[in-house]
């Protein structure tokens, strides 16, 4: 289901208030060396932007979770929270998986992943590689998964 208006809005002051650590953590791709350097390929305005597209317009009433819509002034902390939370399990799971690496192979998560009405926590992810990878039509698994 589409996310509430109140935890888009929060979300995206949290993301655009870490822009930095993620530019120099998250969206870099590490040497065998230890150095690292910007990704070309995964930036902080192309995740930004993809996150308030599936947050918020979505594909085929499919959105990005970002937790419930809230039921009370108690229930709100939770939601935002667990919308936080998917949303640095994404992160963490593409960061190790693929932008450090700046690739995209079949046996890694996420070649063209949309993470629409998808809880992270649950790993059972098959995806299809973008038709603009190396590896298009090939069938992303990870298989360490669970």
């Amino acid at each position: 289901s589409k996310p509430s208006q109140i935890n888009i809005d929060r979300i995206e002051f949290i993301v655009n208030s870490v822009q930095s650590s993620l530019e120099n953590e998250v969206f870099v791709i590490q040497t065998r060396s230890g150095s690292t350097f910007p990704s070309t390929l995964y930036t902080f305005g192309g995740f930004r932007a993809g996150l308030l597209f599936h947050s918020t317009v979505g594909v085929s009433d499919n959105y990005f979770y970002l937790g419930e819509e809230p039921t009370s002034e108690e229930s709100r902390g939770f939601e935002i929270e667990y919308g936080i939370a998917n949303m640095a399990l994404f992160l963490s799971k593409m960061m190790t998986n693929v932008i450090a690496y700046e690739s995209c192979e079949p046996n890694r998560l996420a070649c063209g992943l949309f993470a629409l009405d998808t809880s992270f926590q649950d790993q059972d992810v098959r995806i299809m590689c973008s038709s603009s990878s190396d590896d298009a039509g090939m069938e992303c698994v990870d298989e360490s998964i669970g």
